[in-house]
């Protein structure tokens, strides 16, 4: 995602996808996002204004990052996860509440391009673990479905009129 607010870090995503074209010169992108597209984008890296099939965006790739310096439940994050993608997202407390280190994402220092670019490399050299770990997040995300809520609600609701 792409965001031209600064506590996005969209700036450090991009610095860490440039390190990881460098390995990989066949690499393709792409970002959404509801701002008009940075002007500097290299043609590596398709820019989806406001799609309103983000899910397709989703489903196109194998790979989705997150570079905030803040975030509350980061929502773009989960779709991705819900979508089969594997998470690399920065080590923040809204990411927490879904990402595992090394079980449902991998996480990162924020503003660490390094660190970002590395984990990106590891997960295109490892098809198998790429696999694994979008498996796992997709399969941890199913309990922040509306179905898994309404249940949790509509116990919560009889244990109360039970007393």
């Amino acid at each position: 995602m792409y965001s031209t607010q600064e506590i996005k870090g969209s700036e450090y995503g991009l610095k860490a996808l440039e390190i990881v074209k460098e390995k990989f010169p066949e690499l393709k992108v792409e970002l959404f996002g509801i701002c008009p597209a940075p002007h500097h984008l290299p043609d590596w890296i398709s820019y989806h204004r406001d799609p309103s099939d983000l899910h397709l965006v989703y489903n196109n790739n194998a790979i989705f990052i997150t570079n905030s310096l803040t975030e509350g439940f980061g929502l773009v994050s989960v779709e991705a996860m819900a979508c089969g993608c594997a998470l690399i997202c920065t080590d923040i407390p809204g990411h927490r509440e879904y990402a595992i280190d090394n079980e449902t994402a991998l996480l990162v220092p924020v503003k660490d391009t390094e660190t970002m670019a590395k984990r990106i490399i590891n997960l295109i050299d490892d098809n198998d673990y790429r696999i694994k770990l979008a498996k796992q997040g997709n399969s941890y995300i199913q309990n922040f479905s509306w179905d898994v809520a309404v249940n949790k609600m509509d116990e919560l609701i009889k244990q109360l009129l039970a007393k």
